[in-house]
């Protein structure tokens, strides 16, 4: 197998792997207990929309260093986005699979289109293509909100919530 081949290959694999442990953690694990305290369709996406764009914060301080608040600022909108449409995935099919396969897809076109750098024009380059794509994800989000909330709604809130201690 060649190099690039490999490279490739091994690149999707640990991508998988990395988003799949995140998503077995967010979509799996805490929608889980969301779900059985019954928590509202709009704090499950904040609650899992916070702690994933948290759980990223380390890593864009030290990619983005001077440009970090620019960038992050669009990450954290870009989480709130995806977190819609992956939540809405689990419980639209009862799995984390279909959200640990979009992770994975977000994460290797991020890592092939998007390289920080410290070079302001470089920097509207990386910029504008975020910008663009939270635009058209915008109405994308809505439109998964709606449907999961129904879904959320009818197949999650209809049992009484457990008694607390």
């Amino acid at each position: 197998m060649s190099f690039l081949v490999s490279l490739l290959i091994y690149s999707v694999l640990f991508t998988i792997m990395l988003g799949g442990f995140e998503e077995i953690g967010w979509r799996g694990y805490l929608t889980s207990k969301i779900i059985q305290y019954k928590l509202s369709w709009s704090q499950l996406i904040i609650i899992t929309s916070v702690i994933w764009s948290i759980w990223h914060l380390p890593t864009h301080f030290a990619k983005f260093e001077h440009h970090f608040y620019i960038q992050y600022s669009i990450f954290v909108i870009s989480c709130f986005e995806f977190s819609i449409i992956m939540a809405y995935l689990r419980i639209r099919t009862n799995s984390v699979i279909p959200a640990i396969i979009m992770h994975s897809l977000i994460a290797l076109l991020y890592a092939s289109f998007f390289k920080p750098t410290s070079n302001h024009m470089d920097l509207y380059f990386l910029t504008f293509p975020s910008i663009v794509m939270i635009l058209i994800l915008f109405p994308v989000s809505i439109y998964y909100y709606r449907k999961g909330h129904k879904i959320y709604s009818d197949n999650y809130l209809q049992t009484p919530a457990p008694e607390y201690v």
